[in-house]
């Protein structure tokens, strides 16, 4: 038998004291537990429903995308569901957060199974429920930066990799660049200093 795909977590400083209030008494109990937990310790886990892609983690939880259809987002204190995003196909391999949504991309565009081809979604962090999507040729990296999330696809081209701006609120396409050919898709996305930086398969 395959053993359950699970997310795992553990303590690695003791933390200090919490800003946080109004909580219930397993949540208490959670708190002293990681306050007093020895670094290394395993604090909690969850058993998802494939393989886990991603995780993001924001305002105390933990979003998590997994290969078999299933976006989670989970308490990060206690680790209890708090909701679960699962569509028929697909798959979430890149995860970025914002004060407004959970942006997620690949292998499903938030409203249907789209096989390969993929897309960006973004999901209202306290429900899950659907907020905008956009279709994609499939997405290599994933990263948000103000009101801006910044994709590892070319979202007007099947031919080539590239760079797409999308805001984080509507989805709305801000501005895309395509790779030149034969530049390949790239693996990775990150933004520092009003500055995109993306890597590609031709180095």
């Amino acid at each position: 038998t395959c053993a359950l795909p699970i997310l795992g977590v553990w303590e690695l400083t003791r933390p200090g004291p919490s800003a946080a209030v109004n909580l219930s008494a397993a949540d208490l109990a959670a708190q002293r537990l990681a306050g007093s937990a020895r670094p290394g310790t395993k604090l909690w886990s969850f058993a998802t429903n494939g393989k886990v892609g991603s995780v993001a983690v924001a305002d105390g939880v933990a979003y998590v995308g997994t290969s078999q259809s299933g976006l989670y987002a989970l308490d990060a204190l206690t680790g209890k569901l708090r909701w679960r995003h699962v569509m028929d196909s697909g798959k979430t391999t890149n995860l970025a957060v914002t004060s407004g949504a959970v942006i997620a991309a690949n292998g499903y565009n938030g409203v249907q199974p789209t096989g390969y081809i993929g897309g960006v979604y973004a999901l209202d962090p306290g429900t899950g429920k659907l907020l905008w999507n956009v279709d994609a040729q499939g997405v290599l990296g994933l990263s948000a930066a103000g009101d801006v999330v910044y994709a590892g696809t070319a979202v007007k081209t099947n031919t080539t990799g590239g760079v797409t701006a999308l805001s984080t609120g509507t989805g709305e396409l801000l501005w895309t660049f395509d790779f030149p050919a034969p530049v390949d898709i790239q693996t990775g996305v990150a933004v520092a200093d009003d500055v995109v930086y993306t890597t590609t398969t031709h180095g």
